[in-house]
């Protein structure tokens, strides 16, 4: 009897499979290889194997509304893909700047925070703020950049940091 359960469970699992494997397509997903000197480009393109993070979208949705100078990997999503299909769950990020020449192509460097920004960050700061003094001390700060670089840090270099900036 308990052979039996277990088989009718292992027929259950290979259908939910088989399932799976239909409903999303994962043809042509292979990634293509480009050299880091194909990235020199003019002011006004984006270079072949990436575009705009504002022109991807998933299948039947809506795209989001990225600034203009991030930009998407055919290797991560092609646009040319249909269907349903699963995103890969790997990102690497590649700050890159085709023209330093031209400061239009960067992120705005903004001065002061807005009211909603000084929020957003004050709220943010909150979540570090363990002893709920309103103030970072040097042991929330180590936890913080612990967190973000998952690397240790001493008290003397996060003392260096917090110098700096």
């Amino acid at each position: 009897e308990q052979e039996q359960e277990q088989e009718q469970q292992e027929e259950k699992e290979q259908e939910q499979e088989k399932y799976v494997d239909l409903a999303y397509a994962n043809d042509n997903e292979e990634p293509t290889p480009w050299l880091f000197d194909t990235l020199r480009i003019n002011e006004d393109e984006y270079p072949e194997q990436f575009y705009k993070a504002s022109e991807f979208h998933l299948f039947k949705r809506k795209p989001i509304n990225f600034p203009r100078y991030i930009g998407v990997s055919n290797n991560y999503f092609d646009k040319q893909w249909s269907g349903h299909r699963r995103i890969k769950n790997v990102v690497m990020i590649l700050e890159w700047v085709p023209n330093p020449k031209n400061p239009d192509l960067f992120p705005p460097i903004v001065e002061n925070m807005s009211e909603k920004q000084e929020l957003a960050f004050n709220k943010a700061a909150e979540l570090f703020d363990m002893d709920h003094s309103e103030r970072l001390n040097i042991d929330e700060i180590i936890s913080v950049i612990q967190q973000a670089t998952d690397l240790p840090i001493s008290r003397e270099e996060a003392k260096q940091i917090i110098f700096e900036f």
